[in-house]
């Protein structure tokens, strides 16, 4: 499991963050305001994953490998999409781009 953890936050840390704004970019035919409306949803799904993870995984006990599980296929199904869709689907991008950012804000720290 450690194994998949990291190949999953090197892809989303190195690839989809630095290179994720480009697909929102090529979605908003290089509008700045499309593309800076675009990446909102992002960030909602971020934040969402980030309290409601820890707070499953203190609610009950022994779960927090299941949650990291579970909180783990949206991205491999978001990586996956961006990986075999066509180009010209940018609805199908634009979900993906946002699915494959909820990887990042689920290695949150707990204490």
């Amino acid at each position: 499991m450690s194994i998949l953890r990291f190949r999953v936050r090197t892809l989303t840390k190195t690839g989809f963050a630095n290179f994720g704004k480009l697909i929102v970019k090529g979605i908003a035919h290089g509008d700045a305001l499309k593309t800076t409306a675009y990446g909102i949803p992002s960030g909602g799904f971020q934040v969402f994953f980030v309290f409601t993870g820890p707070y499953l995984a203190s609610k009950f006990k022994n779960i927090r490998t299941y949650i990291m599980a579970l909180y783990l296929l949206p991205t491999i199904i978001g990586t996956s999409l961006v990986w075999k869709l066509p180009r010209s689907n940018s609805n199908g991008l634009l979900v993906s781009y946002y699915l494959v950012s909820i990887a990042s804000s689920m290695f949150k720290k707990q204490d």
